[in-house]
């Protein structure tokens, strides 16, 4: 079995470059494992977490490469057209 290299939050923060409340939140999320070491101690694994934030900085997959960015967009039919303000249909400019 490795050795861990267990740290605090503000020490995970600073080594890969986030604020401590992206770390909590990634952490309450349950997206993130933590070791608990009290009531009040928890500590994450660098390795554990280098991991995940690989996982998180992958690109995307092709479908998701081209979502729609806006409302526009989302609304915009195969036509070509876009749903208006009052329900109206206006032809999109391409």
């Amino acid at each position: 079995m490795k050795n861990k290299k267990l740290v605090s939050i503000p020490k995970l923060a600073k080594h890969f470059g986030l604020t401590a409340p992206t770390v909590r939140a990634r952490i309450k999320s349950g997206a993130w494992p933590v070791y608990d070491f009290g009531q009040r101690t928890i500590r994450l694994d660098v390795d554990e977490i280098a991991a995940f934030v690989r996982k998180d900085k992958r690109p995307k997959a092709e479908s998701q490469a081209h979502a729609p960015r806006g409302v526009a967009d989302i609304l915009a039919s195969e036509a070509g057209s876009v749903l208006g303000l009052r329900g109206t249909t206006k032809k999109s400019k391409e």
